[in-house]
């Protein structure tokens, strides 16, 4: 029996609108270039099984992830981390 796997998922704005996905263990090391354009919205605590595999295999590959459609929808409603972590929310 599998059991569920829950990650604490930090969000971020890119200038283009789209959303980035970066585990919170992450998100000390963003993404290279461009990442000075993330803005920090908040984080989630999500279970993976939720996602889809496109973006856990995404997350899995590279540290990070666009989330479009159906798991940015999810992400965006997913249950709030208090006191998350902000690499530069200004």
């Amino acid at each position: 029996m599998q059991g569920i796997v829950r990650v604490k998922l930090d969000l971020y704005r890119r200038t283009d609108g789209a959303l980035v996905v970066v585990p919170s263990r992450f998100a000390h090391a963003l993404p290279g270039p461009g990442a000075a354009t993330l803005h920090y919205i908040r984080t989630v605590r999500m279970e993976l099984a939720l996602l889809g595999d496109a973006l856990v295999l995404e997350i899995g590959l590279q540290g990070f992830a666009i989330a479009r459609g159906a798991d940015a929808a999810l992400l965006r409603n997913g249950t709030r981390v208090p006191g998350g972590f902000a690499r530069d929310s200004a």
